[in-house]
């Protein structure tokens, strides 16, 4: 649940409107969210400090971090869509997919993000790059590992 400071709203349309931090901002669709991600992460830091326009990185931490559900899994896939290249899908797969397997909610996506890696490379390569956190439910630590997830030490599950 979003907190007082901010709020993400995904409409029936799939719009997406985020509010907060003093920024405000809407896209069409997670396609579109994922686009302007990209756009803002690719500045330079001197360009970031001049950009204003953070609503979109901001958003998708959010909608991860308040709705780890099968959107913020459609997001995180766009995400990687968008990837120019492998850096940027060891980014997306070090941030986003990693807060997602860490969410409460990550056992009833397992099999969805499973079923991602088995149809696409990218996908693939972006859970090879997750680094597994203890505290997460052993049985997503298990599966996730069969697809190259390990512990930050470089071991395995069980």
């Amino acid at each position: 649940m979003p907190d007082a400071m901010h709020s993400t709203n995904i409409a029936p349309d799939g719009s997406i409107h985020f509010a907060g931090f003093r920024l405000e901002a809407s896209w069409p669709s997670l396609t579109d969210l994922a686009a302007e991600f990209w756009r803002y992460t690719r500045l330079s830091d001197r360009e970031k400090d001049q950009d204003d326009e953070m609503q979109a990185y901001c958003c998708v931490s959010d909608l991860v971090d308040e709705f780890p559900w099968p959107r913020a899994l459609e997001l995180i896939s766009e995400l990687i869509n968008l990837a120019e290249d492998d850096d940027e899908i060891c980014y997306i797969a070090a941030g986003p997919l990693e807060d997602l397997v860490r969410a409460s909610q990550a056992l009833q996506l397992v099999s969805q993000i499973e079923v991602r890696a088995r149809r696409d490379p990218r996908f693939r390569r972006a859970v090879a790059g997750v680094w597994l956190d203890r505290s997460t439910h052993e049985e997503v630590n298990k599966r996730l590992a069969l697809f190259g997830a390990r512990f930050p030490d470089g071991s395995k599950p069980g």
